[in-house]
């Protein structure tokens, strides 16, 4: 009865490591992008969630320690940084190009970011300065991300892919609201009119200083996605003879 209850909770921990390690549930045809597509959205959460095997971090939610944006007049100091939303990433279209070796992904999701900050110098050309906390929320932000690869042999022999390297884009598509606390270190008119100018031109504000975050967000993603694939055999994600 002892034995049968040691093979039993084996058999449980087997069953809860694998339920959270990434699955392959079905292969796909290299020009079969609807396949790739989802079979990228069923290991969202896995991957988001972070894989102890392979020793990934969480994404969702995301840490960033640091950042700073030092561009189009503005210096700006983040830290701290919380993001959310990864993990409800919807993936819109995916393909894969045997021939230049290139992994193309597009996918959009929600994402909020809540910071400490400290800035000064302008935001489109008007003067800010401020110390405080920050909370940033996108509506609808559309990532457009191209993924070169190798094929190499993994120790074992087996061909995998080596992600090497991200180029992105980034689509803010429907609206971004920054609220931040002790603008103009207290002067609320300035401050009003601050939040007013920036959240009316949400667009601009985002496109142009958005980056330098973005950029440690996709290091993180990409970092994730290529240790994933370095331990699937091609023969595991593609069908190469239907």
């Amino acid at each position: 009865m002892r034995a049968f209850t040691c093979l039993s909770l084996l058999a449980m921990q087997i069953s809860l490591i694998y339920s959270a390690y990434p699955q392959i549930y079905s292969r796909c045809r290299f020009w079969d992008s609807g396949c790739l597509a989802r079979q990228i959205q069923i290991n969202v959460p896995s991957l988001i969630s972070g894989i102890k095997e392979l020793g990934a971090e969480v994404l969702d939610p995301m840490r960033i320690d640091y950042s700073r944006i030092d561009i189009a007049g503005l210096k700006m100091d983040i830290s701290n940084a919380i993001v959310r939303g990864y993990g409800a990433a919807v993936v819109d279209r995916a393909s894969v190009d045997p021939i230049s070796r290139e992994l193309y992904l597009v996918y959009h999701t929600d994402l909020t970011m809540d910071s400490q900050y400290n800035a000064e110098g302008s935001v489109l050309g008007l003067p800010i300065s401020g110390d405080g906390n920050m909370r940033v929320v996108a509506k609808n932000v559309q990532i457009e991300a191209l993924l070169p690869f190798d094929i190499v042999n993994d120790a074992r022999g087996r061909a995998v892919i080596e992600l090497k390297g991200i180029q992105y884009r980034l689509n803010f598509k429907d609206n971004v609201r920054f609220d931040l606390s002790n603008l103009f270190y207290g002067n609320k008119g300035l401050s009003d009119a601050m939040h007013q100018y920036v959240n009316s031109n949400w667009k601009a504000v985002a496109d142009t200083y958005s980056r330098p975050i973005f950029d440690i967000a996709q290091d993180k993603l990409f970092k994730v996605l290529r240790s994933y694939l370095l331990t699937q055999p091609l023969d595991n994600i593609f069908n190469f003879f239907k």
